[in-house]
């Protein structure tokens, strides 16, 4: 969660590769977190927490 606070345009690729899980855990996990939310589309949208 801190790597979201501190870049909200992370990917779930650098997110995996920083916690050193997969790709896969990483989706699983963000689908857990309902207050979570990706603005936009592409790279041209960022993460906010509601």
């Amino acid at each position: 969660m801190l790597t979201l606070i501190k870049d909200n345009k992370i990917t779930h690729d650098e997110m995996a590769k920083k916690i050193g899980v997969s790709k896969k855990t990483i989706e699983r996990e963000i689908k857990k977190i309902s207050q979570l939310k990706y603005i936009g589309s592409g790279y041209s949208g960022y993460w906010k927490m509601n």
